[in-house]
């Protein structure tokens, strides 16, 4: 929703930045362009949009977006085509009773209170409490979601389903004290993942922490730096190479970088799949909402650069497949990178050529050993 007003009298306003048709054409570009495998994330095609909403409302698809009929109609052409599709659905996050989830119930704090969940302030990372806040959904009721969550999936003729926070948050609810201190929330989260694929549905996580990583199908948005908590010198892939060959990753979305080039380099690096944030249609009311970055996600602007960067890519990931990482070394600008299957990849960050035991790497460029 973005904010808009009548005769001086504010009001929030529903702004469709991407329908079912337009995923479709968009993916039909890019696949007919690179010839690539493609896997897809549907994020706020729910009632709220990208916004705080009633508890997995991403799985209900609204009528504003095309409705159920538009979702099965893109399904159905992405299994002709041999693309994954993966609505998301936030089953932590709520702030509206409905789906079973009600507010009264939510989790609490250790002061009996409702926890409540604010976005960040991008600038200090401080709750931002000028904007919506959300409640979490108690403990008891999320490790058995699962069945609710797979109705829901039933309904639309989905095969997959992104669980994008589920993945990657852990919580405390003083409900009950098996679940004080974060206790047991891995034991949980891999319930509902394993009660899930053992229904046939296959599991996309956003970032996921360690106990979700290994029971994904696909890791979107990978960790590509540390917490930054500390100062170092140059990142190592810890989490790559924990997790490559297990599961399928990709790394933080390229064109929402403000450094392109470089985020492609080192998705390239880490031999991770491509991922790109990626809307039909841009709204200067984008800028001066909640989510700004949707103002540089529109497909038309950027595919020339989204399509060669998959093209560029393609040859690498072909060759690498489901890899291991056996050893990572940065020298300068330029990175070595050994996988289980033999190959030694050299990846040069810098603005002039260097020379690597594989021969010399152009700048910006990769090569073989």
């Amino acid at each position: 929703e973005v904010k808009a007003s009548f005769f001086g009298v504010p009001y929030n306003e529903k702004e469709v930045a991407t329908d079912f048709e337009d995923v479709q054409s968009i993916l039909k570009d890019i696949k007919g362009n690179t010839g690539a495998d493609i896997v897809a994330r549907l994020t706020g095609f729910g009632a709220s949009g990208l916004d705080f909403g009633e508890f997995a409302s991403g799985i209900s698809p609204d009528n504003a977006y095309g409705g159920k009929k538009g979702f099965k109609s893109l399904q159905k052409w992405c299994d002709d085509n041999q693309i994954s599709l993966f609505p998301d659905a936030d089953v932590v996050f709520y702030n509206k009773s409905g789906n079973g989830a009600s507010v009264r119930k939510a989790a609490t704090t250790v002061n009996d209170t409702r926890a409540k969940w604010y976005l960040r302030k991008l600038s200090t990372g401080e709750r931002d409490t000028d904007k919506a806040y959300a409640y979490l959904i108690n403990r008891y009721d999320l490790v058995r979601s699962g069945s609710k969550i797979k109705s829901m999936l039933k309904k639309i003729d989905a095969n997959a389903v992104s669980l994008s926070t589920l993945s990657n948050t852990a919580y405390s609810d003083y409900r009950q004290g098996v679940y004080y201190a974060k206790s047991n929330m891995g034991v949980d989260v891999q319930y509902i993942y394993n009660y899930l694929q053992k229904s046939g549905y296959k599991i996309m996580s956003d970032s996921a922490n360690d106990y979700a990583a290994v029971f994904s199908d696909f890791v979107y948005n990978a960790p590509s730096t540390s917490s930054q908590l500390d100062i170092f010198d140059t990142e190592i892939p810890f989490y790559y190479m924990a997790f490559r060959g297990l599961t399928t990753l990709s790394g933080p979305p390229i064109n929402l970088s403000s450094d392109m080039r470089s985020n492609f380099l080192t998705s390239i690096s880490y031999g991770s799949l491509l991922s790109f944030t990626l809307t039909a249609n841009h709204n200067e009311r984008f800028i001066t909402g909640d989510y700004p970055d949707l103002a540089f996600s529109v497909y038309d602007d950027s595919k020339d650069t989204v399509c060669d960067y998959i093209s560029s890519a393609k040859t690498v990931l072909d060759r690498l497949e489901n890899a291991e990482i056996v050893s990572y070394i940065k020298q300068n600008d330029v990175s070595e990178t050994k996988f289980s299957n033999g190959t030694t990849l050299y990846v040069n960050f810098g603005s002039t050529e260097a020379v690597t035991p594989a021969g010399v790497v152009e700048a910006y460029s990769h090569i073989f050993g």
